[in-house]
């Protein structure tokens, strides 16, 4: 019982932090894109 139940905590955190590490992976993306306009923006 208490094996199974670690099992899972474990898992979920594992999952948890994959997510985290996902958003933080998105907003780094995010933040290129924006410096990567601003830099290269076409003049008009």
């Amino acid at each position: 019982m208490y094996n199974r139940f670690h099992k899972e905590l474990r898992f979920f955190f594992s999952l948890l932090k994959r997510k985290k590490e996902a958003k933080k992976e998105k907003r780094k993306e995010f933040a290129f894109h924006l410096h990567y306009k601003v830099k290269y923006r076409p003049k008009i």
